[in-house]
């Protein structure tokens, strides 16, 4: 089994999230957890967002855990703050993303879970 992990940043009425180079449409930023660079899944969410969006999150929290619709299971963290200033990467273009923007990616039937289970413990 792989493990993957997303970081879900508060940003700009919405989220930060990529329109993905890979074609996969908007996503949130995140990857595959690697035990020789990460200590930890908040450390792949972190370290994976710097990759792909060029800001660092704070304060990653719990939220998830379950299939992302390919053959990952991936853990949700959100981030309490950020610091730097979002950028481009070979992964794609940063960008303010809304849920109904993530339910149409690859991985939507993944952020609808998820969604589901940050409104029920509201997070917004």
């Amino acid at each position: 089994m792989k493990i993957g992990a997303i970081a879900v940043i508060p940003y700009s009425y919405g989220f930060l999230g990529l329109q993905c180079a890979k074609g996969r449409g908007l996503i949130l930023p995140g990857g595959t957890y690697d035990r020789e660079k990460d200590s930890s899944y908040q450390d792949t969410a972190a370290r994976e967002t710097v990759e792909e969006v060029g800001v660092i999150p704070h304060g990653l929290q719990y939220i998830w855990h379950g299939p992302d619709g390919g053959d990952y299971t991936t853990f949700a963290f959100l981030a309490n703050w950020y610091s730097g200033e979002p950028r481009a990467s070979n992964e794609g273009v940063p960008q303010a993303v809304q849920w109904d923007d993530l339910f149409k990616s690859d991985f939507g039937a993944y952020y609808l879970i998820l969604y589901e289970i940050m409104e029920r413990r509201c997070y917004r």
